[in-house]
């Protein structure tokens, strides 16, 4: 297929308006208003017809008469300019193309908006990565359905005929439960690692820069820890279990914890728990994960928040998992655990300072 021929239009601009069903191609030339500071269209020239479906224009007589060169062409509109092709080219691409699932009128900022952050902070990489091109796209797809949205998973096909996303694909709930169930905790993990591989170079990153700028830079990596409880109806999810609940208390429920890199936002870690645990029984088995996972604690600060009574408890020795926390790692290799308060927070914000293996020193309140 040879390249097709652009001809230019000195000093016009090409654009279509719609009237009465037709769409038309219209040449126009702007220039400046001295008086009101601003542009303005001064000349306008009608082109022809453009045939939406093949986006060939018929151009007009009037027009042909002042644009000799284009008697006898068979042009086409493109990217706001004529362009010319022979009809088997067009009708080659044509035959290509698979019908779009968008409607006419689609919301394209929010969605649009989601995907490049992805894809700049190397998300949708990771996905692909992890779970193959096509399952890791459609993924991504899912998740800025839920960001945007939050609605019921057979609602997504809906949604996605609305909602602009590069190469737009719908596929049904059943469809989704498919690709959901095929999804294990290694490849979970594994994606998580992966974030946090970024998250760590990011880190490392923005303290050489300080060092050699001479400015004062991070000394340690922080990961903020929150947790929550989700109420589910499903019979089939192991760690579902009747817990402490704010909300459906007839409901079993699942805790979840997510960890979130303090120096880009980034989630980079998550883990899974049986609903009937709390929050601050389930700290030492969410450092043993962590250790056990491969995560560099050496030079790590794990930030959570837990209540003044338990850190009350801490303070008095009177808590049975001081003990338990001091247990945080397989074959006696120890961390240190450190409480502070700080100030302005109703609640006490522990920072878990990791300062070394083989040897747990003691538990700390205060400075």
């Amino acid at each position: 297929m040879g390249r097709p021929r652009i001809y230019d239009t000195p000093h016009f601009c090409l654009h279509t308006y719609v009237r009465k069903g037709h769409t038309y191609v219209e040449a126009y030339r702007n220039e400046w208003d001295p008086e009101k500071k601003r542009s303005r269209i001064a000349q306008r020239k009608y082109v022809g017809v453009l045939d939406t479906t093949t986006g060939r224009v018929r151009l007009g007589k009037k027009y042909l008469s002042e644009n000799p060169q284009y008697e006898g062409k068979i042009l086409y509109y493109e990217d706001k300019q004529l362009v010319e092709r022979t009809p088997e080219e067009v009708q080659e691409e044509l035959d290509k193309r698979v019908p779009s699932p968008l409607n006419d009128v689609v919301s394209y900022g929010a969605s649009a908006a989601c995907w490049l952050v992805a894809q700049q902070s190397g998300m949708l990489e990771d996905l692909k990565k992890t779970f193959g091109a096509e399952v890791g796209a459609d993924l991504l797809r899912l998740a800025v359905y839920q960001y945007l949205d939050g609605g019921s998973m057979d609602c997504f096909e809906q949604w996605a005929s609305q909602h602009w996303l590069p190469k737009a694909r719908t596929f049904s709930g059943q469809r989704i439960s498919e690709m959901l169930s095929k999804i294990t905790h290694q490849d979970i993990t594994s994606y998580l690692k992966l974030r946090n591989h970024r998250c760590v170079e990011h880190f490392n990153k923005v303290k050489t820069q300080a060092e050699e700028l001479k400015k004062p830079g991070p000394r340690f990596r922080y990961l903020a820890l929150d947790s929550t409880a989700l109420s589910t109806y499903s019979v089939t999810i192991s760690s579902a279990a009747y817990g402490y609940a704010k909300q459906n208390p007839e409901l079993r429920q699942v805790n979840f914890t997510l960890g979130v890199d303090y120096l880009n936002g980034d989630v980079c870690y998550a883990y899974e728990s049986e609903g009937s645990i709390t929050d601050k029984s389930v700290y030492p088995h969410l450092m043993m994960d962590l250790h056990y996972n491969g995560y560099n604690l050496q030079d790590t600060v794990i930030v959570t928040v837990i209540s003044l009574k338990y850190a009350n408890g801490l303070r008095n020795g009177a808590n049975s998992d001081t003990h338990r926390c001091k247990q945080l790692t397989e074959h006696g290799e120890e961390r240190c655990i450190k409480l502070r308060e700080v100030a302005g927070f109703s609640a006490v914000r522990t920072i878990f300072q990791i300062v070394g293996p083989r040897k747990i020193l003691h538990c700390l309140l205060g400075k």
